[in-house]
């Protein structure tokens, strides 16, 4: 699998060398098969290996949709972005208590999370 160019070779190391994986909410999935989906995103060599590489546990932690993640979704103010997905990736993070890295300008300025560095 290709790692992503957007992110530099020093983040992409400091990820390989972290005591635990980091983790990945399902969320996150969901978006990128919608991408997928609507042809803005392809995923090489198919989706299913692609998919299989991504998610496997040597490479992230799954961040599963649970009742807190639930609970922090009622908690975020109706103010913040309407996008499901993002709404659940905020909502997976505040219930963990753990930092988002992110590219999204509307996450990273909500205040709402704490940014990974």
């Amino acid at each position: 699998m290709d790692r992503s160019p957007r992110l530099p070779p020093s983040l992409l190391a400091t990820l390989d060398e972290a005591a635990e994986r980091p983790l990945l909410s399902v969320a996150s999935l969901w978006e990128l098969s919608l991408l997928v989906e609507c042809g803005e995103l392809t995923l090489l060599p198919d989706a299913k290996k692609w998919l299989e590489s991504a998610c496997h546990p040597h490479t992230v932690q799954l961040a599963q949709l649970t009742p807190g993640v639930a609970l922090e979704l009622l908690e975020l103010p109706r103010k913040f972005q309407r996008d499901p997905a993002d709404r659940m990736i905020v909502a997976t993070a505040r219930a963990l208590e753990v930092p988002v890295l992110t590219y999204d300008r509307q996450i990273r300025k909500s205040g709402l999370v704490k940014l990974w560095k």
